[in-house]
């Protein structure tokens, strides 16, 4: 009997040992995954939602001037904003998410005319003691706009028109500024 316990006793060490190695392995690989955030900025729909692939993304509302932010997996997705209080859909369009990679959407545009565009959100390289910006403008009823950042004078920004797909790739670049206290002023 006392060696039955003591082989039922070394069966269970060895067992345990086994146990407890195999949680020293961890080969879990990330999975891949794309980082969006979602602004509401067009005037005209005081409360949105998104779906991806015909998926709700959130169950919340999104008022004007407010965001979202959600992983998505890469690939091609379709991305529709929707209005809550009008039931429909204002905008419906495709994109590619890289694994990895950081994106802004904005949905834009006059009453009646709903636009989206997305940005690729890359960091600055080396920027030392400066911070980095980057102006989107998405004024209605204005030709063209110019950002200053206190009296730093960015190229990028001046003389601006209301983004579109083919401006967009200009727009998404941050653009290293001197860090501190300014007054911001948009003119146009």
């Amino acid at each position: 009997m006392t060696n039955m316990k003591k082989t039922h006793f070394l069966i269970v060490i060895v067992l345990a040992i086994f146990t407890m190695s195999s949680c020293l392995k961890d080969d879990a690989q990330p999975t891949p995954q794309a980082i969006v955030t979602l602004l509401n900025s067009y005037p005209d729909a005081s409360d949105v939602y998104y779906q991806m692939d015909g998926r709700i993304i959130n169950n919340v509302s999104f008022p004007y001037k407010t965001y979202t932010s959600f992983r998505a997996f890469p690939g091609s997705k379709r991305l529709e904003v929707m209005s809550r209080l009008e039931n429909k859909m204002l905008i419906d369009t495709t994109m590619n998410y890289a694994d990895s990679t950081f994106y802004t959407g904005f949905v834009y545009g006059a009453v009646g005319k709903p636009k989206f565009i997305r940005t690729t959100d890359s960091p600055v390289e080396n920027l030392g003691e400066k911070a980095a910006a980057r102006f989107v403008q998405l004024g209605n009823g204005v030709a063209k706009v110019t950002f200053q950042i206190g009296d730093q004078e960015v190229a990028a920004f001046k003389d601006r028109v209301q983004e579109n797909k083919n401006t967009v790739s200009e727009a998404q670049i941050f653009r290293p500024i001197n860090t501190g206290t300014f007054k911001v002023t948009a003119k146009d």
